[in-house]
This record gives structure tokens, C-alpha cells and sequence, in this order.
């Protein structure tokens, strides 16, 4: 689709292309001086319009003519001028790659930071501590705002927070300031109190919020700017190019923002050198596509057809359904709803002014006969069914 409609502009494009090139034959063949051509119009006298609209003749449907400008024109003195354009001086991409003899040693890592300003954590695995490395500037007395690119995110780090206060995460939609739709207003974040912005899972990020990093980090020297991410982790949803590699051109456009890199090789959650070299092989065999998904998961999963586990991931929202009423049975939970029981929300839903954020966790806080309080809302009966449809356990 995409390469049809490029080939369809172009067509219409060369036919209005023709369509001008004979208008401008006809004029020079009766004497009509051409004296310059713009993308649609040319420049005559203006003793020669009658002639001209007598000679060129529009379709009754597109175009037609219009005298926009009869006096005080500057005609053209020379028919051709030649000017020479000097070469632009594209200097090639230097990437300095930091490094850290301990990854460890999260201090140091900071140090780094405070030297060079502009920097990118990336790691071989997840667990490697790229965020924990940039929220360490906290304890080194810095003011620190993890930017987020959804909300859930945002949730589990606000989650950490001992008071509202001390909240530090929010959305790169919040950040910039950019509304769902055009018309959507969304006051302008204040980040004046930090020191430190991080823009974790930053290849997350589309094109236009990259640009927006990269002008934001400009505009402020003051600040140290920080970013994490993995380019084998989940992509943009926006395409980034159709022409480049993906972790060519994404790796290419977030250096021209930070310059400066750190790659991170050790997984910290795990703790036998047994554990570490399993996540190694798990990633070659997971990333080789000649391997069949199947061979990989029998190869280091068990397979059970009992479910006896309290926490566990299912692929649709059917089988979390099927999943959550059997851990609750196995759990003796006779209630439809406990409090402390956990809630996410499925779809965003809002009532009344309380709004319900896709992938956000909501705790229950109380139950009723005929309803539950979430976050002080209280869903009565008249809204439960709906409510169900919205917030799984």
C-alpha cells in the first residue's frame, strides 16, 4: 500500500509536469514571453493575459486561472546564473564508550555521569541495573525524574515513594506535554526542581519523542541527562525507518543524543555463575530464529498442566481469567473480593472523575456487600458488571 501511493504521486505528478512544460511551449510558440516559471504559474505581462487564457484552456474540474500579481514584479535579468554550493562538512558520529571495570562499583558509574553529562546505559539482559545506576544520583544528593513512556511504568516506580512528595516518575506524554489528540491541552510540566532527567526504555520511543529528547537535552546544559534502554526489548510501536535495520538505526539516532555509552554485561539478580550462563545460552537460543520457539521453551521450562503457583502468565485475557479463578480456589478463597487483593485495569475506564489506566494495579481497600472501594472510590452495584468487564484480579 504504502509503495503504491508513492508511485501514484508520482504519476500525477509527472502529468501535471507535462501539463506545464506545453502550456509553456504554446505561450512561447504566440510570442508570449515566459519570463519565469514557479511550481504552478508563470510570470507574463499583463498585456499578455487575455491572450494567454485564450491559448491555455483548464479542465472544467481542477485548475484555473488567476492573476495574482500585476505590478511592482521583479522580472529576471540573467535567463541562467550559475552558483556553486560548497560542500557541507558532515563530521561522521564518535560514540565514547565508557568503561567500567566494575559494574559494581555503582559510585563510580555515577561519577561518570556527573563528568560527561549526556549518557546511555544499555545492558546485555535485563537485571543489569542500568535504572538502579541512574536512581543512585538520588543518594548522592541529587534531585532525579525518571520519564516513562506508558504508565505502568510510571506506577511501579511511584510505587517506591514513601509520600506523594517523593513521587519522581511520569510519562514522556506528561513530560512534553503532548495531548492524545491535537485539541487535547496538557499544562506544561515543571522540571525545574530536578538535576538529574532519565529517560528510561528509551527505545520505546518513537521519532518525534527521540527529536524531542535530543531538543531538550540542548536546551538544557545545566541538566544531567540520562537514558536506559535495550535495543532487543520491546520496539517502538511507531516505525522508526523502513529502509535501515532497527538496531542500526535506532543505536545510530539515540548516540547523536548521548555520545557518551555504557554497556552493561552482568545480570545482578541472578547469583550462581550456573543461573548467569543459563540466561546467556536462553538469550543466543531466543534471538536464533532457525530455532522453533517450542524446542527453545521445552529446552529451560518445565511443562505442568496443574496449576500450583500464585503468580503466572497467560497469553490471552480468557486463560488469565481461567488462571486467576483456580490460584484463588487453590488459595481457599471463598469471596468474590478480599482486601489486599489486587486489581489491573484491561480497558481505561473512567466513573464519574476517577479514572481507571490501562495496565495500572489498584489495590482493594474495602469490601462491601454490594461493592469495593478502590483508591476511596467506591463502585456500587449498579456499576459492578461494567466494572468487572474493565478490572481483572
Amino acid at each position: 500500500m504504502r509503495n503504491g501511493f508513492r508511485y501514484i504521486k508520482e504519476l500525477v505528478l509527472q502529468q501535471f509536469n507535462h501539463f506545464l512544460n506545453s502550456s509553456y511551449n504554446t505561450l512561447k510558440q504566440n510570442n508570449i514571453e515566459v519570463y519565469s516559471v514557479k511550481t504552478d504559474a508563470f510570470t507574463i505581462k499583463a498585456t499578455d493575459a487575455e491572450a494567454a487564457k485564450s491559448l491555455i484552456l483548464f479542465n472544467n474540474n481542477i485548475g484555473s486561472w488567476r492573476i495574482s500579481k500585476t505590478e511592482n514584479i521583479i522580472y529576471p535579468t540573467m535567463k541562467y546564473e550559475s552558483k556553486i554550493n560548497m560542500n557541507i562538512d558532515i563530521k561522521p558520529l564518535v560514540v565514547n564508550h565508557l568503561i567500567v571495570p566494575d559494574e559494581y562499583d555503582t559510585e563510580y558509574m555515577c561519577k561518570l555521569f556527573i563528568e560527561h553529562r549526556r549518557v546511555m546505559i544499555r545492558a546485555d539482559y535485563a537485571g543489569c541495573g542500568k535504572s538502579y545506576a541512574a536512581g543512585f544520583m538520588e543518594k548522592l544528593g541529587y534531585k532525579v525524574l525518571f520519564v516513562y513512556p506508558t504508565r505502568k511504568l510510571v506506577q511501579d516506580r511511584n510505587k517506591q515513594a514513601t509520600s506523594k512528595e517523593d513521587e519522581n516518575g511520569t510519562t514522556l506524554n506528561m513530560f512534553f506535554s503532548v495531548g492524545m489528540t491535537e485539541e487535547t491541552k496538557i499544562s506544561k510540566f515543571d522540571d525545574s526542581a530536578y538535576d538529574v532527567v532519565v529517560f528510561d526504555e528509551i527505545y520505546f520511543s518513537s521519532i518525534q519523542m527521540l527529536t524531542k529528547i535530543k531538543k531538550y537535552s540542548e536546551d538544557n546544559p545545566d541538566k544531567i541527562i540520562l537514558a536506559t534502554g535495550d535495543s532487543v526489548q520491546l520496539e517502538s510501536i511507531d516505525l522508526l525507518s523502513d529502509q535501515i535495520d532497527y538496531d542500526i538505526y535506532s543505536n545510530h539516532c539515540i548516540d547523536t543524543i548521548f555520545n557518551n555509552t555504557i554497556q552493561l554485561t552482568e545480570n545482578k539478580r541472578l547469583k550462581t555463575d550456573e543461573d548467569k550462563q543459563k540466561l546467556k545460552d536462553f538469550k543466543t537460543d531466543i534471538f536464533n530464529e532457525k530455532k522453533p520457539i517450542i524446542q527453545t521453551i521445552k529446552k529451560y521450562f518445565k511443562l505442568t498442566s496443574d496449576i500450583d503457583t500464585i503468580n503466572n502468565i497467560a497469553f490471552t485475557n480468557e486463560t488469565c481469567n481461567m488462571v486467576s479463578k483456580t490460584v484463588r480456589a487453590n488459595l481457599k478463597k471463598t469471596e468474590d473480593y478480599e482486601i489486599g487483593e489486587t486489581l489491573i485495569c484491561r480497558k481505561y475506564l473512567k466513573i464519574g472523575k476517577t479514572k481507571f489506566n490501562v495496565n495500572y494495579e489498584y489495590e482493594i481497600v474495602k469490601v462491601f456487600a454490594d461493592s469495593v472501594m478502590i483508591k476511596d472510590t467506591a463502585i456500587r452495584d449498579e456499576t459492578l458488571a461494567c466494572f468487572l468487564q474493565y478490572l481483572k484480579l
